[in-house]
């Protein structure tokens, strides 16, 4: 019997980042940004739940899946969004804790 999806994460960013870049491949996002000079600075986070089907995820089978999605932009130092984020975290695994600072 196959194992359930795990995680599935999809990000989406300007092409104008990415042909910055010289449109190469084989390093993490965010090494790519800093080489280019656009420092992260911070994410906004929103956590729900939703339903996956095998539309939406073909790995599913015939079947669905909950999980837990983490729609996150992250900006840099000026404020201006660099990636869009969808995260899919399959909730029969995954746990989050968060931690609320004051400043």
């Amino acid at each position: 019997m196959p194992l359930p999806p795990i995680a599935s994460c999809i990000d989406t960013i300007p092409k104008a980042l990415f042909d910055a870049a010289s449109g190469e491949l084989g390093e993490s996002l965010f090494g790519m940004f800093s080489r280019i000079g656009r420092r992260l600075s911070h994410t906004h986070t929103s956590i729900q739940p939703t339903i996956l089907t095998p539309r939406d995820l073909p790995e599913l089978g015939d079947g669905f899946g909950l999980f837990l999605l983490l729609d996150e932009v992250d900006f840099d130092q000026s404020g201006e969004p660099l990636c869009y984020s969808n995260d899919y975290y399959n909730t029969s695994i995954f746990k989050f804790d968060l931690v609320h600072k004051r400043r």
